[in-house]
């Protein structure tokens, strides 16, 4: 396993004085955004990344890679160090974790600015906004073809055929200008406000639900 360790780095963290709007200190380019109204979770770069090879076992490997790169980070006052990044579902595929050299995390109403690895200064800027009409939205199936696949699903389990069925459709949004990835998180989160609202890379989206 590579790129496990983790040596020298400190962590310092600062209370956030206020209630600041996160989303103002996204960067898309290197970033992951987490929020939900109960809790919020904002980072900025990389101090520290943790490869895991594919192969069996792949997400208890990057579990014991986890505990052995933070068990290096000496942590001072306030939340520990904490690791962001995705696992796949196919073990095949190799997984990278970072630990985020700036993360800004807010939980029971306190926000606090985590910096790991030396300084690194984020400011807060100014959340774009999406021109409204700027979009040319496209259903794939069709709305029409949708409804009778419904039907459909619907006939089947009345049969006895199917006992459950999972429905899906994409949306296609097609722009004359490049999407800014803070401003669809802003729309996103103002049209669903109850929502768990995320980002990293170009995974974006506002989910009902927190699966773990």
């Amino acid at each position: 396993m590579s790129s496990v360790a983790a040596p020298g780095l400190v962590a310092r963290a600062a209370r956030v004085d206020g209630t600041p709007d996160l989303l103002g200190y996204f960067t898309p380019d290197d970033g992951v955004f987490f929020e939900h109204p109960s809790r919020a979770l904002v980072t900025a770069g990389a101090a520290h990344a943790i490869s895991v090879p594919a192969g069996p076992d792949l997400v208890a490997r990057a579990a014991c890679a986890v505990r052995d790169a933070l068990a290096q980070v000496r942590s001072e006052d306030g939340p520990p160090p904490i690791v962001v990044g995705a696992l796949p579902f196919d073990e095949e595929t190799p997984a990278t974790l970072v630990i985020p050299r700036v993360a800004f995390a807010r939980a029971d109403g306190a926000t606090w600015r985590i910096v790991i690895g030396g300084d690194r200064e984020v400011e807060t800027a100014a959340v774009p906004t999406l021109p409204r009409g700027s979009l040319r939205v496209t259903s794939v199936p069709d709305p029409n073809a949708y409804v009778a696949a419904v039907a459909e699903a619907r006939r089947r389990i009345r049969a006895g055929v199917l006992e459950k069925v999972v429905l899906a459709r994409m949306l296609i949004a097609q722009s004359d200008h490049e999407f800014d990835r803070r401003a669809l998180l802003a729309r996103l989160r103002a049209a669903e406000p109850d929502a768990f609202t995320f980002a990293a890379g170009g995974f974006i989206g506002a989910s009902p639900e927190l699966l773990v």
